[in-house]
């Protein structure tokens, strides 16, 4: 079962079709998907412990704290 999803850094042609496909999801689904653009790690921190975020998403620093450029909004 899928508690939230996020999709991140999304291209312009995902929003445009998922603004056409979103309609044909249930209700219920499709509150759970959530597409954050390139200020998404303020949210994501919010809801996951920073030490299960990959590095790939944000550099951490030597404590293994995420810089603050990256949560910034």
């Amino acid at each position: 079962m899928m508690g939230k999803m996020f999709i991140i850094n999304s291209p312009l042609v995902f929003k445009t079709v998922w603004a056409v496909i979103k309609g044909w999801i249930d209700e219920k689904t499709r509150a759970k998907i959530e597409i954050l653009g390139s200020s998404y790690m303020k949210k994501l921190t919010a809801l996951v412990d920073i030490s299960q975020i990959p590095n790939f998403m944000g550099e951490k620093n030597n404590m293994g704290q995420l810089e603050a450029d990256f949560l910034t909004d």
